[in-house]
C-alpha cells in the first residue's frame, strides 16, 4: 500500500486526508509533531511520525503540504523535497479536470472543484470545495482558491495568490504575485502584486505584508 506524508495538522490537513481516503489505496502518515492539532489526529488513529526533522527518515516517500498559507506551503515543500520526499498531486473523485488541463506537482483539488479546458496550475496549488478555474487560466504556484471562488476564462495569477471564499475574477484579468482577493469580492480589473482587494466591485484595501 502506498504511504503518503501529510505535512500539517489543522483543518486543511483533515480535508486533504479525506481526499486521500476517498481515493483509497494509500496510508496516511502525519508530519506535525509539536502542533496542538496533532494529538487529535493521533486519537483518530493516524500515525504522527514526528516533526520536520522526521522528513529525512522518510526519503523517497510521497508528500503533500496540507497548509492553507501559500508562503508556508512553499517553505515546507522545499524542506520536504530537500529531504528526498516527492510531491504528489491529489484530486478528489468528485472533482473534475479537463483532459487538456495541466496540474503541477503537489496540487490538491477538494470535492467539487472544477478545472476546465487548457487551464494550467503551478506547483502546490490548492483548489478548495466547489471552486472553479475556467478555460485557459494560469494559476501560479502556491496559490489558494477558496471554497466557491471562480476564476473566469483566461485569468492569469502570479505565485502565492489567495482568492477568498465566493470571490469572482472576471475573464482575462491578471493578478500579480502575493495578491489577496477578499471573500465575496468581484474583481473587474487587473490587480498589481502584493495588493489586497475587497468589495463589489473590488477595490484596493492595502498592501500585503
Amino acid at each position: 500500500m502506498k504511504r503518503i506524508l501529510v505535512v500539517g495538522a489543522g483543518g486543511q490537513a483533515r480535508e486533504v486526508i479525506d481526499v486521500i481516503e476517498a481515493l483509497g489505496k494509500a496510508r496516511v502518515h502525519v508530519v506535525a509533531e509539536g502542533l496542538p492539532e496533532s494529538d487529535s489526529l493521533s486519537s483518530l488513529g493516524y500515525d504522527v511520525v514526528g516533526g520536520l526533522d522526521a522528513l529525512t527518515a522518510h526519503a523517497g516517500w510521497s508528500f503533500v503540504v496540507a497548509i492553507g498559507d501559500g508562503r508556508a506551503r512553499s517553505r515546507l515543500s522545499a524542506e520536504a523535497e530537500a529531504a528526498g520526499c516527492h510531491p504528489i498531486t491529489l484530486v478528489h473523485p468528485s472533482a473534475s479536470v479537463a483532459s487538456r488541463a495541466q496540474l503541477g506537482p503537489g496540487c490538491v483539488l477538494l470535492p467539487g472543484a472544477r478545472v476546465t479546458s487548457d487551464a494550467w496550475l503551478g506547483e502546490h496549488v490548492h483548489v478548495n470545495l466547489n471552486a472553479t478555474i475556467a478555460h485557459d487560466c494560469s494559476v501560479g504556484s502556491f496559490s489558494s482558491i477558496s471554497p466557491g471562488a471562480h476564476l473566469s476564462g483566461g485569468v492569469r495569477t502570479g505565485r502565492n495568490v489567495f482568492v477568498g471564499t465566493g470571490a469572482v475574477v472576471k475573464e482575462r484579468l491578471e493578478l500579480g504575485d502575493d495578491v489577496i482577493v477578499g471573500a465575496g469580492a468581484v474583481v473587474l480589473r487587473d490587480v498589481p502584486p502584493s495588493t489586497m482587494v475587497v468589495g463589489v466591485p473590488a477595490h484596493p484595501r492595502g498592501r500585503r505584508a
